[in-house]
C-alpha cells in the first residue's frame, strides 16, 4: 500500500508539473487609405496632380522555428485581393487585401519549457506604386490603423514572448539634388510585466490615423515611389518540450510500475 501512494503521488506530480501554454498573438489591419494634394503655389498656373505607375498590391506570410515555410502574392493593382496564409506546429500567419482594405495577424503556441525562439510574421501592403507629382505641390498619404498585441506568460526563467503591430508608410523622392527617404511608423507591442519576481503577459491595442507628407517645392515635377504596410509578428522563446523528454519520463513511469510489481509479487 506505502508504495502505490508513492507511486500515485510521483505520478501527480508529473501531471502537475506538465509545461503550461503560452500563446503571443498580434493583429494588423489598414482601412480609410487616402492622399491630398495641395497647392504650394497659387500664383504659378499648375493645377497640382499626381501619376502613378507599376501600381501593385502583396502579401506575405511567414512561419519559421520548428518549422519553416512562407507564402507570398502579389497583384498588378491597388487593393486587389489577394491573400498569403501559412500554419506550422508552433502557430500560423496570415495577410491580406481586399478592395478597401489590408490586414495580417500572427499567432505562435508555445510551452512553458526554454528553448530556442521561434517566430510567425504576417505582412499586407495593399498599395505600391512609382509616382510623378508636379511643381509646388504637396501630398499627404493616410488611412487607419488598428493594431492588438497579447502574450499569455510573457517569460520563464531568462526565454520571453514577444507580439508587435505595427503599421508604415514609406516614401522615396529622386531629385536632382540626390534625392530623399521619408517614412512615418506606429506600432503596438506586447512582452511582459514583472511584479517582484514573478513574470505575466499583457495585452495592448491602438487604433489611430497614420499620416505622411511630402512637398515638391521644385519648379520642375519630380519621381518618387512610395508604399503601405501593415505587419503582425510573434516571437516566443517558449517551445514544446523535445520528444526525447517525454521519452525518458514515460521511461521512468514504466520503471516504477514494474518495479512495484516486483514488490507486490515478492510480498
Amino acid at each position: 500500500m506505502k508504495y502505490k501512494l508513492i507511486a500515485s503521488a510521483i505520478a501527480a506530480g508529473v501531471l502537475s508539473s506538465s509545461p503550461v501554454h503560452a500563446v503571443a498573438i498580434a493583429t494588423a489591419s489598414m482601412t480609410g487609405f487616402n492622399y491630398t494634394l495641395v497647392d504650394q503655389n497659387l500664383a504659378d498656373g499648375i493645377t497640382p496632380a499626381i501619376s502613378f505607375t507599376d501600381e501593385r498590391s502583396s502579401v506575405f506570410a511567414t512561419a519559421q522555428g520548428s518549422f519553416g515555410a512562407f507564402v507570398s502574392d502579389s497583384a498588378i493593382s491597388w487593393f486587389t485581393p489577394v491573400q498569403a496564409a501559412v500554419t506550422s506546429p508552433r502557430g500560423a500567419a496570415s495577410a491580406g487585401v481586399t478592395t478597401t482594405s489590408a490586414s495580417a495577424t500572427s499567432t505562435l503556441s508555445a510551452t512553458g519549457n526554454p528553448g530556442s525562439a521561434d517566430f510567425t510574421q504576417g505582412r499586407a501592403s495593399p498599395v505600391q506604386a512609382s509616382f510623378t507629382i508636379t511643381p509646388n505641390t504637396a501630398i499627404i498619404f493616410s488611412f487607419v490603423f488598428d493594431g492588438s498585441a497579447s502574450t499569455s506568460l510573457g517569460r520563464i526563467g531568462t526565454d520571453d514572448e514577444v507580439a508587435q503591430a505595427s503599421a508604415s508608410i514609406f516614401v522615396s523622392i529622386a531629385e536632382s539634388s540626390g534625392g530623399q527617404n521619408l517614412s512615418a511608423f506606429r506600432d503596438v507591442s506586447a512582452r511582459y510585466v514583472q511584479t517582484g519576481n514573478a513574470f505575466a503577459g499583457e495585452t495592448r491595442s491602438f487604433s489611430g490615423v497614420v499620416q505622411l507628407a511630402y512637398a515638391n517645392l521644385s519648379s520642375s515635377s519630380v519621381n518618387g515611389f512610395f508604399y503601405a504596410a501593415v505587419l503582425a509578428d510573434s516571437q516566443s522563446a517558449l517551445p514544446v518540450p523535445e520528444p526525447e523528454g517525454w521519452v525518458l519520463m514515460t521511461s521512468g513511469l514504466i520503471g516504477l510500475g514494474l518495479w512495484l510489481r516486483s514488490r507486490s509479487a515478492q510480498a
